[in-house]
């Protein structure tokens, strides 16, 4: 779409035809006038700030937790930032329970966390990761995404912004720690990275309850030691390592992805499945120093292998690390990354200990010329009155346009789902936006499947025909 003023910028680069001469140089000159049609503009704005601390970190993995406590017992203001409404993603998200063979318990987090033979349950890994961030003192919040970074006049990082149900607030602060698992915050802070090939990807993926499926896709099926007992019964668990084909590293590519990992793996008597695939990243960033070895103990991986060659005060702390994708393999399981984040935190602080909190700080911006489809709107208030310390300034930027559609649906609950359903019966272009990773809300991850005294037509009859087609035939 062209505006009035994409317009004039159109016509004054056409009269450059006439001083540049050359009709390569000419068409150069206009395409950069011309809007990006991938992106949308994104006005000026100020973000509030609701923390100012030494380092945030990333991530709601047991890493980051290890990391982030390390950090805050060696004399850092710590604040982390969980993207799953729960921490211990690594453990809980991906069903990664079970210790192998020589993982040594070397930390005292990882002993509360893995403290006899049987595995930990859920509620005992959260809990013990909730209470190791608040006998620390670090500042956290689930649910909370990074969507920019903040900068100082050098550009160097100054802060993040986050998005959650309240809206955008910024943290400011001296140094990140990106636990992610695909260093998404340091690709937003501009971090230099391999590029990335296409081809296949193994991912893991344990489902809870079913008996073993079989698929072209899938590589490895393996039923645990340990099932899963609730009450009386039992359950056991399947460990599958799929092979897919990745054309990127989107993360449309990688729904994709997970959507047919679901679908392979899923039937009727399935009680419980991982949250997220567990898989080790073929791309890494440009580290101040990459590690070729294969050390005799953690102790020995140097911390330039996990900090941004490029980005001054960012440590990536996960798969993306420049090491080794078969020693990922290893250290980024739960028990041996614990003792990692602790070296990370211990290291980080150390470094940061004397340097000041830049004074001034803004949102870094894509600079593209994006189409002008109109304002975006949000919400932009700190979490509490008391939480307000000032704001950041947000200048103009551009946001990359995900897809068109006639109907978007937010939320993917039994009622948004319903509603998705029937909008693209009637033909409608239509997107389905659930920050959950399944549909069908209380009636199927709130696992409430029984309709008391409800409405039996409409959505609930669907759930129940295919319920009982699946029972019959599946």
């Amino acid at each position: 779409m062209i505006t009035r003023r994409d317009f004039f910028k159109i016509a004054a680069a056409s009269g450059a035809l006439a001083s540049v001469g050359q009709i390569v140089e000419a068409k150069s000159t206009i395409q950069s006038a011309v809007p990006d049609e991938g992106f949308c503009h994104e006005g000026a704005r100020k973000i509030p700030v609701i923390a100012e601390v030494d380092l945030v970190v990333a991530g709601g993995s047991s890493r980051a937790i290890a990391a982030a406590a390390a950090a805050a017992k060696a004399g850092s203001r710590v604040y982390l930032v969980g993207y799953m409404p729960y921490l211990g993603e690594d453990i809980c998200g991906s069903h990664l329970y079970e210790r192998e063979a020589g993982e040594k318990l070397q930390t005292a987090l990882a002993r509360k966390l893995f403290p006899g033979k049987n595995f930990p349950t859920p509620l005992h890994i959260k809990k013990t990761l909730e209470d190791e961030l608040i006998d620390n003192n670090v500042q956290f919040l689930y649910s909370s995404y990074v969507t920019n970074v903040l900068t100082d006049p050098s550009g160097k990082p100054a802060g993040v912004v986050i998005a959650n149900r309240s809206g955008r607030q910024a943290i400011r602060c001296k140094a990140i720690i990106d636990a992610t698992h695909n260093a998404s915050v340091a690709g937003l802070s501009g971090a230099e990275r391999k590029p990335f090939t296409a081809g296949t990807q193994e991912f893991c993926y344990t489902v809870v309850g079913n008996t073993k499926k079989e698929a072209p896709e899938i590589i490895l099926a393996e039923e645990l030691s340990q099932p899963i007992k609730v009450g009386e019964k039992s359950y056991p668990v399947t460990r599958y390592t799929f092979r897919l084909p990745l054309k990127d590293d989107s993360y449309a590519s990688l729904a994709e992805a997970e959507q047919i990992i679901r679908s392979r793996t899923w039937d009727i008597e399935q009680v419980d499945s991982s949250d997220l695939l567990w898989y080790i990243p073929k791309q890494t960033i440009d580290s101040e120093k990459a590690y070729n070895g294969n050390p005799v103990s953690l102790r020995k991986l140097p911390m330039q292998a996990f900090k941004s060659k490029n980005i001054a005060n960012l440590w990536v702390l996960g798969p993306c690390a420049e090491i080794p994708r078969e020693l990922a393999t290893q250290v980024m399981r739960p028990v041996p990354a614990l003792f990692i984040g602790e070296m990370m935190g211990e290291t980080v602080a150390g470094q940061i200990k004397d340097i000041p909190v830049p004074a001034q700080a803004t949102v870094r911006q894509l600079k593209v010329n994006a189409s002008n489809y109109g304002q975006t709107g949000e919400l932009l208030s700190p979490l509490r009155p008391s939480l307000q310390k000032g704001f950041v300034d947000s200048p103009s930027g551009a946001l990359p346009i995900l897809g068109s559609y006639d109907v978007v649906v937010m939320g993917g609950g039994t009622a948004g789902a319903s509603a998705g359903i029937s909008a693209a019966k009637q033909g409608a272009n239509t997107l389905v936006l659930e920050y959950l990773h399944g549909l069908g809300g209380l009636s199927t991850l709130g696992m409430i499947g029984v309709y008391w005294d409800g409405f039996r037509g409409g959505y609930t009859a669907h759930i129940l025909r295919t319920r009982k087609k699946t029972a019959k035939f599946g």
